[in-house]
This record gives structure tokens, sequence and C-alpha cells, in this order.
């Protein structure tokens, strides 16, 4: 069995972040003077490359943590307008939305997993509303045989129980499970808690990654589509 992660793993997510957020300014009028300034903060802030295993990038899948840093950010540059943090929130949802896709061939390499009898389980942190739409818009339902919101059960990874209650609903162990992520401490450091063969998705080796780091991934690719040819 395989437990899969949706954003940044099957969906582009992450990666539209910079660019989402320079529309979402350039749409609010009353930040024209102010553009460059937030965008420069935003960029330090967001977009700078993760150094330790410490630091996160902002994942922005709550709306409370949109507003938490978009609020960080206008007090940085001496900005007090909560009518205009609501208005940013909302112009950079809608504009990072409307990015988000499937990553090339993620949809073949899930037709080839249930093709050759792997049972695929959808395993992802978030709202349920905002990760059923996701669902909803790609078509992804009919690739897994159950899917795991954290919102949905109450826990979300890396707590050990969201692995174990994905096991439970096909019948796995950890034994015949594998864990398919892009996060370290999600996907990775949750899988390893409860004996889950690990694979983690970078397109360049994560510096968090070193002799020093423990657990270490079980294999590290550069995207879902080389998970399928591990099977091929």
């Amino acid at each position: 069995m395989m437990l899969i992660d949706l954003d940044d793993t099957i969906l582009k997510f992450n990666s539209n972040y910079k660019q989402s957020w320079k529309k979402a300014i350039y749409q609010v009028d009353q930040l024209k003077s102010a553009r460059n300034r937030i965008l420069k903060e935003f960029i330090r802030q967001c977009v700078t490359p993760v150094l330790t295993l410490s630091e996160r990038p902002y994942k922005f899948s709550t709306r409370e943590e949109r507003l938490n840093l978009i609020h960080k950010i206008f007090i940085s540059q001496k900005i007090e307008n909560k009518e205009l943090e609501l208005e940013l929130e909302n112009a950079f949802f809608l504009a990072r939305d409307e990015k988000i896709s499937p990553f090339p061939h993620a949809l073949s390499t899930l037709e080839f997993l249930n093709s050759i009898g792997i049972n695929c389980v959808l395993v992802s942190n978030g709202t349920s509303e905002r990760q059923r739409s996701k669902i909803s818009k790609f078509h992804l339902g009919p690739y897994f045989s159950h899917i795991v919101i954290s919102e949905e059960i109450g826990y979300e990874k890396p707590s050990p129980e969201i692995f174990q209650y994905a096991m439970e609903l096909t019948g796995h162990d950890h034994r015949t499970t594998w864990m398919i992520g892009d996060s370290y401490q999600s996907d990775i450091i949750g899988a390893k808690s409860t004996g889950i063969f690990s694979v983690m998705i970078s397109k360049t080796r994560p510096k968090v990654l070193n002799k020093r780091t423990t657990p270490l991934p079980d294999i590290v690719v550069q995207s879902f589509n080389e998970v399928g040819k591990i099977f091929r």
C-alpha cells in the first residue's frame, strides 16, 4: 500500500507562492506605494530556502496562517489596516489557486500504480473544504481507495495516529506500507515514527538531510513520476 501526500507531491502548490503573492499585491490599489517593499519582505520571510531542520516554509494551509503572516509583514512596514489585510489575503488565496495544477506525469503515475495493484491512499494535512475541492477539481478521487484529511479525523502529519488510521482503513501494517511526500517534517518523520518505508520527493537534496539527520528517508526522488519508475 502507498500513502501519498497531495500538495507539492501530486499538485504544484508551494512553487507558485512568489508569483501569486506578487499578483495579489498588484491587485490591491491601496498598496501601490508599498508594493515593492511588501514583496521584498515576503521573499525574505517565505521564499528564502530552508536552511535548518527547524525552519519551514509557510504552507498557508489555513486562512489564519495567511492573515498572521500578512499582519506581520504589514507591521514591519508600519501599515495598520485590518480591512486591507483581509483584502490582500483573499487576493492571494484566489491568485494561488488559479495556478495549482498536477505535476507532469503525476496522474499517469497514479494510473500505473493502480494498474499493478498497488492500493493508494491519499493522506493530506489541511481543511476538508480546501483539500476536497482540489481533489474534485482534478478528478483525483478514483485513483485512491481512501482519502484521509487531517481536519476530518482530528490528527495531522507527523502525528503517528494519522498514519495508523490510514493503515487500519485498508488492513495493512507498517511492513507493507510506503509513505510518499515532499515534507521531511510531516511525511518522513511521521512515517518513520510508525516504521513505514518513506520516500521523499525533492528536486534538490534538501539541506535538512545531512550525515547528522535522523531519521533519513529510505529513498529520495526528484518527482512523483520517479516513484512509478521504481516499479517498472
